[in-house]
């Protein structure tokens, strides 16, 4: 199936301002994200960033990229569903959505994104937390998942929780993180919009929960490959050491 890649970006991010344009190496956040996409199957004409700044745009588009101008948007989501508006993107029965703060994303990761979804509207990559993280860290977003790989929550809190006087002796399940490579049917992804904002993802800040509290499910995918996203300026320091 055919598939495009939107990456979505904006200056203005809560937590960490102006950091798609933060320096690794001698090029821009948002720049690596771009070029950790290339060289996935299919994909390499179908690389769009997805920004309301003109700033971001010009940075893209003086390397050789694409890019689309949106309006204001709440949520990444929101901005990703803009494509119902894009004729252009009527050709692409999927569409894999990489995070702009992931500048370890690499192209094996989306090829696994769009291989395992399958006959899934919506899917998410996850990958088991090791040692090093925190499962505390609330810029870390936690999954938990049923027998058949069904994401049944997404949470900031390190779920699933334990009740140590009930398991004593007992190994607890291991943490699992979304990883921000999420893959959609075009046409589920343009429905974002139309869904009702709920309490938990207003709650918890989360994008993906707004198709679980609206009965739309969500498959996980396992994944192998470390990547670090950048929320605060110790992650960056963090990838710009990894990326050495």
């Amino acid at each position: 199936m055919k598939h495009a890649i939107i990456i979505p970006a904006r200056l203005a991010s809560t937590r960490f301002p102006r950091k798609v344009l933060a320096d690794i190496h001698g090029e821009p956040l948002i720049w690596r994200v771009y070029e950790g996409c290339r060289g996935s199957s299919g994909a390499e004409d179908n690389i769009y960033v997805f920004t309301p700044d003109a700033e971001i745009a010009k940075v893209i588009r003086e390397r050789g990229g694409r890019v689309v101008l949106t309006s204001p948007a709440s949520t990444v989501l929101e901005r990703c569903a803009y494509v119902q508006n894009l004729s252009s993107f009527d050709k692409y029965e999927r569409i894999i959505v990489v995070q702009g703060d992931e500048p370890m994303v690499r192209p094996e990761m989306i090829d696994l994104c769009a291989t395992k979804m399958a006959t899934w509207s919506v899917s998410c990559l996850v990958k088991r937390l090791g040692p090093e993280d925190d499962p505390t860290n609330p810029n870390m977003v936690k999954v938990v998942m049923d027998a058949s790989d069904q994401i049944v929550y997404f949470s900031r809190q390190p779920i699933p929780g334990i009740t140590p006087e009930r398991h004593e002796g007992i190994k607890r399940p291991p943490y699992y993180k979304q990883v921000c490579v999420m893959g959609f049917t075009r046409q589920m992804l343009a429905r974002y919009n139309e869904m009702k904002l709920g309490p938990l993802e207003r709650a918890e800040g989360i994008d993906q929960l707004r198709y679980i509290e609206n009965g739309v499910k969500i498959l996980g995918i396992l994944s192998k490959y470390e990547t670090q996203a950048v929320d605060t300026q110790e992650d960056l320091d963090k990838v710009r050491e990894l990326l050495k």
